[in-house]
């Protein structure tokens, strides 16, 4: 349920083993980290899972302005066609890094695509 999750801990010894244990029977992990950085974690979080459901959200809309003619998807476009191309992004980010992971007209420099989608 819980592995690969990353915990957060700071305080005494004791605290802390005990943190572990009860960490580590579900699977997941403990970090320690200075309390004062704690707040940057929880940022860190927030964009990447909060930020993604709006990025997500916004990509669904433009899927819905979609008008395909094609009937092997059934119903309007929504973010199910994307999870493959989604997936892979992610695999890209645990193996190369976030920015060795960017692709297309961003990466490619060409600011005539990149205008048209603005506009």
């Amino acid at each position: 349920m819980f592995n690969g999750v990353y915990f957060l801990a700071e305080g005494d010894t004791e605290a802390v083993e005990l943190a572990q244990q009860v960490a580590g029977d579900l699977g997941a992990r403990v970090l320690m980290v200075d309390k004062n950085d704690k707040v940057y974690f929880h940022i860190a979080g927030v964009a990447a899972c909060n930020f993604l459901i709006a990025v997500l959200e916004l990509a669904e809309c433009q899927l819905k302005k979609v008008k395909s003619p094609d009937k092997s998807y059934p119903g309007p476009l929504d973010i199910k066609i994307l999870l493959p191309l989604i997936r892979r992004t992610l695999e890209n980010v645990e193996s190369m890094g976030v920015a060795a992971s960017l692709t297309g007209p961003v990466k490619r420099k060409e600011t005539g695509i990149i205008q048209r989608h603005l506009q």
